[in-house]
């Protein structure tokens, strides 16, 4: 059985109570991971050219997940079975769907 949500992953800074960022010891901007789930409408594996094109440009796309447009704010990351996926591109058949191209992402990669 497939999962019917996903987990839309965004960052957002860290901040005072004046709206100054927040960094670390090192000088580094805080920020924290804000996690939504949104349900799924499909998910499919990448088309065999989208593969060989994004696999000449360094990418390894994956799986194509697709969304309501009212659930995406250009996210770049999310959490499908568990996984985590780098949004490599929205795509679009019509207005009311967005499709997400995804690849997956190294456990070593922040």
């Amino acid at each position: 059985m497939h999962d019917v949500t996903c987990i839309l992953l965004s960052e957002k800074f860290t901040t005072d109570e004046n709206g100054n960022i927040l960094r670390d010891k090192n000088g580094r901007e805080k920020f924290e991971t804000i996690k939504r789930q949104v349900p799924i409408i499909s998910v499919e594996r990448v088309w065999k050219n989208e593969y060989y094109k994004g696999n000449a440009q360094g990418l390894r796309p994956s799986i194509r997940i697709k969304i309501s447009t009212l659930n995406y704010n250009d996210e770049e990351r999310l959490i499908y079975m568990n996984k985590e996926y780098e949004i490599i591109r929205p795509d679009s058949d019509n207005e009311d769907e967005v499709i997400l191209v995804c690849q997956r992402r190294s456990n070593n990669v922040k």
